[in-house]
């Protein structure tokens, strides 16, 4: 929770002071105003501040405001990738799954057990799979999981 509340409130964070770094007082009116009024992501990727001795660590601040502007982008347009989530899903032959085995994957015999019986969405979501070498590639098999809860829900 607390990388959440980072990005929820932007000016209770504490960033690592140098010798050379950004203008503490502008660093902090700039959060302040980001938590009175949230901009687009891509204003804050792309602010700058001025230098000033013992200011805030320059490397600290700008990880901080990239990784604030992914989380907003995010939020931003959850609707949109949840959309396009959706429409990989869909895609996805239910029917017929052909998963490849990979190096290191879910165990083959206890998947295509699994997928003879009939589950809930809640089953399907928490079931889980012992992993081993030569297995069912991990990330088609999740992904197949997750089109037939999406189809459960009607989703699809």
């Amino acid at each position: 929770m607390k990388k959440i509340d980072e990005y929820e409130y932007p000016n209770k964070k504490h960033f690592i002071k140098s010798a050379l770094g950004y203008n503490r007082g502008e660093v902090d009116l700039f959060l302040r105003q980001l938590a009175e009024n949230p901009l687009p992501s891509e204003q804050i990727k792309n602010k700058s501040f001025s230098s000033s001795a013992m200011g805030y660590d320059k490397q600290d601040v700008k990880f901080y405001l990239q990784e604030l502007a992914a989380y907003r982008y995010n939020i931003e347009h959850a609707d949109e990738q949840e959309s396009k989530r959706l429409e990989s899903l869909a895609k996805v032959d239910l029917a017929h799954p052909n998963f490849k085995v990979a190096f290191r994957g879910y165990n083959t015999t206890e998947i295509d057990e699994f997928l003879r019986q009939i589950h809930t969405p809640e089953e399907i979501y928490e079931a889980h799979f012992t992993k081993r070498f030569q297995g069912y590639n991990t990330y088609q098999v999740d992904f197949y999981l997750d089109a037939w809860i999406q189809k459960l829900k009607g989703n699809l």
